[in-house]
């Protein structure tokens, strides 16, 4: 049954611990666990350590000596633990309480989101009542609640900090972007996308190639036409005229009929082809070829089929050094 002063203790533990959920930074709230642990449990001095990369330490009153054997005990029991000045199971500890004058410690470790290696030390000193084990019960459960209050305390900070982040966040048409280069090639899409040109997107694989190439279509005056993506580092050298170009009837094995390639799907519209960069070079040719041309061929087919089609291309090649090693045609290189 707890005594009187251990009911006390508790329902004055119970208020503060109302006055800590409503602090909203860790920065603030340490200092106060610091505060309201000396005051509810009649410590002299307290130390709150808070360790991690950045460590954190607060004392009160301002210079604190403590026992690192003590915090070491603790941490290796992970729970909070009392030494009076009778206990003799360590030379250590009894050392350091006879030295500082006090009739008893208890520590206990405390652990936040960033650290596993803090902890909060109390202390009293010679002339005052040691600490009992029900103090180190009410000074466990303390630490508890302190902790939860703490996470939550660093997970309101991250929200706060993520909102603040996502304030200046602009979401435009599949595009997510809040860097002010972001918003320098939202801007020069803006000004390609009604323009007839051919368009050339580099950057690393993953980077939203394919985002950019449908948002200048998606605003470009084809719209309402096509919009046909191909990979052109994903199809085998052997089939990759006919896909873009189709093929006639019986121009090949398996050509059971006439087809078309993916340029006359997109008449009207837009063929993006990714990867240009991994496109054969014959191929370069024949793509050279229908930009100048306007038009392709059918593989076994000597017709010319008018096309009308934006090409807008991507890579994560670098193509001058392409151009340079004579695996992709200068003349090709254009955006």
């Amino acid at each position: 049954m707890m005594n009187p002063e251990s009911l006390v203790a508790t329902e004055k533990m119970l208020d503060v611990v109302k006055i800590l959920l409503d602090e909203q930074e860790p920065d603030t709230l340490f200092p106060k666990i610091l505060n309201i642990a000396r005051e509810v449990l009649n410590a002299d001095a307290a130390v709150l350590d808070i360790g991690g990369e950045v460590p954190l330490h607060f004392s009160d009153p301002e210079k604190v000596s403590i026992s690192i054997s003590a915090v070491k005990h603790a941490k290796s029991e992970n729970r909070a633990i009392v030494w009076n000045q009778l206990d003799d199971d360590s030379a250590d500890l009894s050392k350091s309480i006879v030295q500082n004058q006090l009739t008893s410690i208890m520590v206990s470790p405390f652990r936040t989101p960033d650290s596993e290696s803090g902890y909060l030390y109390l202390q009293r000193a010679a002339r005052e009542e040691p600490f009992t084990e029900s103090d180190s019960k009410l000074f466990d459960s303390f630490v508890t609640v302190c902790e939860k209050i703490t996470f939550a305390a660093f997970d309101r900070l991250r929200d706060k900090e993520s909102l603040d982040v996502l304030k200046n966040v602009v979401r435009k048409d599949g595009i997510v972007y809040s860097s002010k280069i972001m918003e320098e090639l939202v801007a020069l899409a803006d000004r390609l996308a009604p323009l007839p040109l051919p368009v050339i997107i580099r950057g690393e694989t993953g980077t939203g190639k394919e985002v950019f190439a449908r948002y200048l279509h998606n605003h470009s005056p084809r719209s309402e036409k096509p919009f046909i993506a191909v990979n052109c580092g994903a199809i085998p050298e052997y089939l990759i005229e006919s896909l873009l170009f189709g093929h006639a009837k019986g121009s090949f094995t398996g050509a059971v009929d006439n087809r078309k390639g993916y340029f006359e799907e997109a008449d009207g519209g837009t063929i993006f082809l990714d990867e240009i960069g991994e496109l054969p070079l014959n191929m370069q040719v024949k793509l050279l070829r229908v930009l100048q041309e306007k038009h392709i061929t059918r593989v076994g087919d000597n017709r010319e089929i008018p096309v009308n089609v934006r090409i807008i291309s991507a890579t994560h090649v670098d193509l001058e050094e392409a151009v340079r090693e004579k695996k992709f045609r200068e003349d090709l290189s254009f955006g």
